[in-house]
């Protein structure tokens, strides 16, 4: 039966047995001392986001996004309306076609502000599931990094000269406070 002490996993620069001139060349990490520095950098931010409150935007943004689809259903009932005025011939072309532009020109705001609330109640629904997986993970009582840690939070992590460690994270506004 072997005895000794069995040795942690050493992460190695692929690219320095390629290229000698490589700035990472001869660059290794051990790999219990890569899961420590991440699981803190991750519990660090997990301790910052158990003390935000967030918004119900959500439901704002769904009653602003109901309220403009209204109107626009009203614009469109109007033209509608100039519409079969003009097959009825009680307006002339060129009275219905200023009414028409006119009522365009007037729905065109309109519409951009609703496809700007759909664009945002979309990124608030992805910003609400990913604090609902949040407040999972807040509840559970983690002591060391674990797969579903990483698979949540880090897309990837560069390891440098000189201790440097960069982790590119899932999502942007993580390392923000709400």
């Amino acid at each position: 039966m072997d005895r000794r002490p069995k040795k942690s996993a050493v992460f190695v620069c692929r690219n320095s047995e390629v290229d000698a001139a490589f700035p990472c060349h001869n660059l290794a990490i051990l790999e219990k001392e890569l899961e420590e520095i991440v699981f803190q950098m991750i519990s660090k931010q997990i301790e910052m986001l158990k003390d935000t409150t967030q918004t119900d935007s959500i439901e704002i943004q769904t009653k602003q996004k109901i309220e403009l689809q209204n109107q626009v259903k009203l614009y469109q009932q109007k033209k509608k309306l100039f519409y079969e005025q003009y097959i009825e011939r009680k307006l002339t072309e060129e009275q219905f076609s200023k009414i028409n532009l006119d009522l365009t020109r007037e729905l065109e705001p309109i519409q951009n502000k609703l496809e700007e609330i759909d664009f945002q109640l979309q990124y608030s629904q992805k910003k609400d599931s990913f604090q609902n997986q949040i407040e999972k993970i807040v509840k559970q009582d983690f002591h060391s990094l674990t797969k579903e840690l990483v698979d949540i939070f880090i897309d990837k992590i560069y390891v440098f000269k000189e201790n440097r460690i960069e982790v590119k994270w899932k999502t942007e506004d993580f390392l923000q406070k709400r």
